[in-house]
């Protein structure tokens, strides 16, 4: 049984099929749903960027972890917060 000249056609037939179906929806969830959907003026706040360098409190939060129940409980500390 082996392959015969037509039947390998239909399979590189198929298998361009599938490549340029992934690309024409790689190329419309990749740059065409950012046209449609762009984030809006007032949701970015311009930070001074000194106020990374002080010594006051920040709206930042870190956690360290250093076994497996400490990062299951940071987790939920962080996402409960």
């Amino acid at each position: 049984m082996g392959v015969g000249p037509g039947k390998g056609k239909k399979i590189t037939g198929a298998l361009s099929g599938l490549a340029g179906l992934y690309v024409v929806y790689a190329f419309l969830t990749g740059a065409l749903l950012f046209q449609f959907n762009e984030p809006a003026d007032g949701n970015v706040k311009s930070s001074d960027i000194d106020r990374f360098y002080g010594n006051e409190h920040a709206n930042d939060r870190v956690v360290l972890l250093e076994d497996r129940q400490e990062s299951g409980l940071g987790r939920i500390y962080l996402i409960g917060i």
